[in-house]
């Protein structure tokens, strides 16, 4: 498997529980919101603000040294329900692992590696809960054929880009790129 030999396993067992309990309040979430109309990106401005919170709480770890630590047990466990709803509500998880992770000191391989192995395993679980609210309320599906897609399209691209950038800019790099999706979805 790719990254497996990379990825942090006692971080992933560490936040799958909360993950988990993300997981189920993004469903209940998800189904009430398809109960209204028009309602589908309601959450959206919500999850931007959570992750440029959680961004500035890594660039001020920078300054208050290990007072602010991202992987400490209250912050594991806030970070895997965050990362559980996010994901299940607007496939925004992405910036909240990658800002936790990047803010745990994590080397470049074992980023990508946990990365790659929880999101692997995070959607093959959201499966079953996307089942669900496909059948509770077809008339508002929250998946689509276009996203796998275009994962498929962009996967090779991301390895090669990967393997060229040095550590420390691939850091500010996810960092920069974290805070550009959460701008993105407080004001799209």
């Amino acid at each position: 498997g790719l990254y497996r030999a990379h990825a942090d396993w006692p971080t992933l067992r560490r936040l799958t529980p909360w993950v988990t309990v993300g997981l189920v309040i993004g469903t209940i979430a998800l189904r009430e919101l398809g109960r209204i109309p028009d309602a589908k990106d309601a959450l959206n401005p919500w999850i931007g603000a959570i992750v440029l919170a959680m961004l500035a709480v890594t660039l001020l770890r920078g300054r208050l040294g290990d007072r602010l630590v991202p992987h400490s047990p209250t912050g594991t466990k806030a970070t895997g329900v965050i990362a559980g709803f996010t994901t299940m509500v607007a496939n925004a998880a992405g910036p909240v692992m990658q800002i936790f992770l990047v803010g745990s000191g994590m080397a470049k391989d074992a980023l990508m590696g946990t990365t790659a192995w929880y999101f692997l395993s995070v959607n093959v679980v959201k499966l079953v809960p996307l089942a669900y609210l496909a059948w509770d309320n077809p008339s508002a599906p929250v998946w689509s054929g276009e996203t796998a897609k275009f994962d498929l399209l962009a996967a090779p691209v991301g390895k090669s880009t990967y393997a060229r950038i040095p550590a420390k800019p691939f850091a500010n790099l996810v960092l920069f790129f974290s805070a550009v999706g959460a701008v993105r979805l407080l004001f799209l």
